[in-house]
């Protein structure tokens, strides 16, 4: 894994949560 894949999975996965918390899903993660 790339140093920018393992970012970007890490944003991804701090967005996951960030929307688990608002209870609202991103778009982006489908």
């Amino acid at each position: 894994m790339s140093a920018n894949e393992s970012v970007k999975k890490t944003f991804q996965l701090k967005r996951f949560e960030t929307d688990e918390i608002q209870h609202k899903p991103d778009p982006k993660l489908n």
